[in-house]
């Protein structure tokens, strides 16, 4: 039964004492939003809970090659720690584990754009390091990849704006991306450009993601601000 008593079927008949219409209509409105709302969270937890086991599979992996777990398992863990969504840690991740893109729906194209067509709308830089340039392959695949965060996290909006945001001084609620976000994923992208043999300045990967990550968090922000004004 609904919460609400079935009010939103409630009718009065033969009123002469002048019930509000436009008040009950917007009760009724609230009480469809609150249904839809109410929908959307119980799908978003069992997303959750999906994404949780899938995490904690990738994690019984890492633990069986030494090559990875000791950096991975570490980011991995302080970003479950502060409640960074599995869903969103699985995203991260997608980059360089190829196994996990078909469960979070990264896809990276069988043929490459030209030159010319992809540096229009590229996020990502020609390089991380002064000596070489990213093959074209390698930055098609990471700018695919930062989107598709921005995405991700777009798909519940105000849940992972909460969880990866904070100031410099820890404070949530201001518009810088937490600590643990920046790590998880810049250690994601360095290993998956170790993976591909290309060359980076730490440096400049560390930079880079800092950027991204407080972007996403403003973006993500201004996101949530549109919503409640046009709400």
């Amino acid at each position: 039964m609904s919460e609400f008593g079935g009010l939103e079927s409630f009718s009065i008949e033969g009123n002469e004492g002048g019930v509000d219409q436009a008040a009950l209509e917007r009760l009724r409105e609230a009480m469809a939003r609150a249904r839809e709302q109410a929908a959307k969270d119980q799908k978003s937890e069992q997303k959750q809970r999906k994404s949780e086991g899938d995490l904690s599979e990738i994690i019984k992996a890492l633990l069986k090659h030494q090559d990875v777990q000791g950096g991975f398992l570490t980011v991995i863990l302080k970003a479950m720690s502060v409640n960074i969504p599995a869903f969103f840690i699985l995203a991260i991740l997608s980059l360089r584990f190829e196994s996990i893109r078909p469960h979070v729906g990264l896809k990276f194209p069988e043929s490459l754009p030209n030159e010319a067509e992809f540096s229009n709308n590229a996020l990502v830089p020609a390089n991380f390091s002064p000596e070489t340039v990213l093959p074209l392959k390698v930055r098609i695949e990471v700018d695919i990849w930062l989107k598709f965060l921005i995405t991700t996290a777009v798909s519940e909006l105000v849940l992972v704006l909460n969880r990866i945001r904070e100031d410099e001084a820890g404070t949530a609620g201001a518009n810088y991306a937490s600590t643990p976000l920046k790590n998880l994923i810049s250690f994601t992208l360095q290993d998956y450009l170790e993976l591909n043999k290309q060359t980076y300045q730490g440096g400049n990967i560390v930079s880079f993601v800092g950027n991204f990550s407080d972007s996403l968090v403003e973006y993500l922000s201004d996101q949530v601000k549109s919503q409640k004004q046009l709400g």
